[in-house]
């Protein structure tokens, strides 16, 4: 099965005990992190951050509207009981390399839920991925679940006033 074809719901997979986080924190860019960031809809922070990953090079200019397309499709909202998360992606065709984009909003924005597509949550944490190779995707979605299960990791992105401090919380963690 091809992780970019199937549903969302693909994202709620296993995951094994202590399992590090060496996908997500191998693709992860400084450059592609935003603390705080200010944005008014998703709309917005979906074209923000695929910008961001087309003016670096890893990403075709087919890639933004691939997301945008994607999420009305399969939505990626994901509510957590303690906050909500988006994983928007695009098909790896318009991936020229992996990298993953994190954005932590200072204010909530609206995403369709991926369990129930005609609800909307708000969401405070984007995870936004380009991957070009399946097995690669599937194992930074694993990585991404288990990270967004842990409130205190989320609390700690979100209280993160840096960059370097969101990649720190991240070298740091283990998903279990």
């Amino acid at each position: 099965m091809n992780i970019y074809d199937a549903p969302s719901k693909i994202c709620w997979v296993i995951l094994t005990k202590e399992m590090r986080m060496e996908h997500l924190n191998e693709y992860t860019k400084e450059s592609l992190i935003f603390p705080h960031l200010v944005m008014s809809s998703r709309e917005e922070v979906l074209d923000y951050m695929s910008n961001k990953l087309k003016d670096e090079g890893y990403v075709t200019e087919q890639f933004i509207d691939g997301v945008k397309s994607r999420e009305r499709e399969f939505p990626t909202g994901l509510k957590l009981g303690y906050i909500g998360c988006a994983i928007p992606h695009s098909e790896k065709e318009f991936v020229n390399k992996p990298a993953v984009s994190i954005c932590i909003l200072k204010d909530e924005v609206l995403f369709q839920n991926m369990e129930n597509p005609m609800e909307e949550i708000s969401v405070k944490i984007i995870f936004m991925l380009a991957i070009n190779n399946s097995e690669q995707q599937l194992s930074v979605l694993q990585e991404v679940i288990g990270l967004i299960q842990s409130e205190e990791t989320i609390n700690k992105l979100i209280k993160a006033k840096s960059k370097r401090e969101i990649l720190s919380v991240l070298e740091l963690s283990e998903i279990s």
